[in-house]
């Protein structure tokens, strides 16, 4: 009450209503500021600047038309969110998306974890079986595994994260399919149709 606290809170209008406004002495206590969404050429900067924050952390590559994609699409379809946090979202999921489907087993690793599984299961037997010398053996065989598993997942573990994988924009338009239950060949037929119409007003 004597203003020695002071602080901001950022919401949207329905949480303010909802939460804020109907309590009239919490309300006394803010002054509304209204700060309207950023526009889509202030969000492909703002998704420029903070793109290598998300290629570092997913290793992958946002081409310049991806980043457009990410605004232009998140903008059309989806529409119970606000720029720049959806075309954000869309940016962060395709970029897990693209790292995923690109994340191969190595064979070598595949082949250990197998080993590893059969020699635990004929451990187990010769222990039920009482023959502990064997058991033994069979014990320092799986370590021995372990450790060469753990090398060849270190070594594999260091080649992706050299490894950078480009996000483009059929990707975003996957994503936001996604995100949205639209079918991306109607998002895709629609951007094409769009370009198509741009090439037909520039021959124009």
């Amino acid at each position: 009450a004597r203003g020695e606290l002071q602080c901001i809170g950022a919401s949207t209008l329905d949480e303010y209503r909802q939460y804020i406004e109907k309590d009239g002495a919490l309300d006394r206590r803010f002054q509304k500021v209204l700060v309207d969404p950023p526009t889509a050429d202030e969000t492909i900067e703002i998704l420029s600047n903070i793109r290598p924050k998300y290629e570092e952390f997913h290793n992958v590559e946002y081409s310049e038309e991806a980043i457009k994609a990410c605004v232009t699409l998140s903008n059309r379809y989806i529409s119970d969110r606000f720029l720049p946090d959806k075309a954000i979202d869309v940016m962060d999921e395709v970029g897990a998306r693209v790292h995923l489907k690109n994340i191969h087993v190595p064979d070598e690793v595949v082949q250990l974890e197998g080993k590893i599984e059969e020699i635990k299961e004929e451990k187990n037997k010769v222990v039920k079986s009482q023959r502990y010398e064997e058991a033994a053996k069979l014990r320092d065989t799986e370590k021995r595994l372990l450790e060469e598993l753990e090398t060849a997942k270190n070594k594999w573990e260091e080649q992706v994260k050299t490894e950078k994988y480009p996000v483009g924009e059929e990707d975003i338009a996957e994503v936001v399919a996604m995100m949205t239950g639209i079918p991306t060949r109607r998002i895709a037929q629609s951007e094409g149709n769009k370009l198509v119409g741009m090439a037909d007003e520039l021959k124009q």
